[in-house]
């Protein structure tokens, strides 16, 4: 047995529980790194270039007359900053339990699973807030509410918003729901009358799908169906879902590989002080408590992309903003 209080990275079990928890966050609703994907730092703060809209759709002047240099194309960086906060959990493996549970349970893998489930879901309330928060986003409201399910039209709502983003020079790829507004949407009349039209034998099986709806409205839908426990913790659980069933957002989001200075709604910095999983597990022994002690954490920042001026700390260009639609009006 190894002295106490002695820590132990745990990469077996971090490798082996992190894959199995973010293989099942898709069916337990986490959707917080699908709308702002990690982007890897090597330290705990820093800066990330910006690239203002003026950059990108600024005209060139592209021609050359003979004998004649080139024309330069140079548009300057501005600048956003991040700084990560660690994060994590403890969990007790009690000696006596792990004997008692050894012949139907690992222990020691449960405890971590549930440690870093934890740790996940605390990590999806910090994006949820962040991005269904109105002073982040412009709004736009519904026609109908895709609540009244004889009358709401998701589709002109999701047009409407496409056509007021692609003003502001963005082309939104991504449409977040929560699960009651998902099941809203299957069940509208507009959008089942559409898709039974598209596909046919959906009205013979009654089957529509996630696949069938993306077609219908020509965006990716991500359903956002976490919950969390929102009754005091000694009381009867009260479950309601972390994200909002009152609004939508309609965002352009931006893949895992993709460079910092791809326009998106934001981007989670993560750091782990140089290691590379997502979730760093380590272990010590607690002797005085016939304990091992599983702990879990990450180091990181969920943050929306803006530059600001260095001086004066002021917002030069909003990223994320011009990246985000928020729907409202939908409940």
């Amino acid at each position: 047995m190894r002295p106490t209080g002695r820590f132990l990275p745990r990469e077996d079990l971090s490798a082996m529980i992190t894959e199995d928890v973010l293989n099942q966050a898709e069916h337990s609703g986490y959707v917080a790194t699908r709308l702002m994907p990690y982007c890897w730092v090597n330290r705990d703060s820093g800066t990330y270039p910006v690239m203002p809209l003026k950059s990108l759709y600024n005209t060139a002047d592209t021609n050359r007359t003979s004998s004649g240099a080139y024309n330069r194309a140079f548009e300057e960086f501005e600048q956003g900053n991040f700084r990560t906060r660690e994060h994590g959990l403890e969990g007790p493996v009690d000696d006596r339990n792990a004997a008692v549970y050894k012949d139907v349970l690992d222990m020691e893998e449960t405890v971590t699973k549930l440690t870093m489930g934890k740790v996940q879901h605390a990590h999806e309330i910090r994006v949820a807030n962040k991005l269904m928060d109105t002073n982040n986003f412009p709004t736009q409201a519904a026609a109908a509410p895709w609540s009244d399910r004889e009358t709401a039209d998701p589709k002109k709502d999701v047009n409407t918003g496409i056509v007021d983003m692609r003003s502001r020079g963005v082309s939104p790829n991504t449409l977040e729901v929560s699960w009651a507004q998902y099941m809203n949407l299957l069940n509208c009349k507009a959008v089942k009358d559409a898709i039974h039209y598209i596909f046919p034998d959906t009205k013979k099986t009654g089957n529509i799908t996630l696949t069938h709806l993306e077609t219908y409205l020509e965006i990716n839908i991500v359903v956002a169906g976490a919950l969390f426990n929102s009754a005091n913790a000694k009381k009867e659980p009260q479950l309601d879902g972390i994200w909002t069933d009152e609004r939508a957002l309609l965002c352009l989001t931006a893949s895992q590989d993709s460079q910092v200075v791809t326009p998106c709604i934001g981007r989670t910095f993560i750091w782990n002080e140089g290691a590379k999983e997502e979730f760093v597990v380590e272990d010590y022994r607690e002797d005085a408590n016939r304990a091992d002690i599983i702990r879990v954490r990450h180091d990181v920042d969920a943050k929306l992309l803006r530059s600001t001026d260095p001086e004066t700390d002021k917002v030069l260009s909003d990223i994320s903003r011009r990246c985000g639609l928020l729907i409202t009006g939908i409940q």
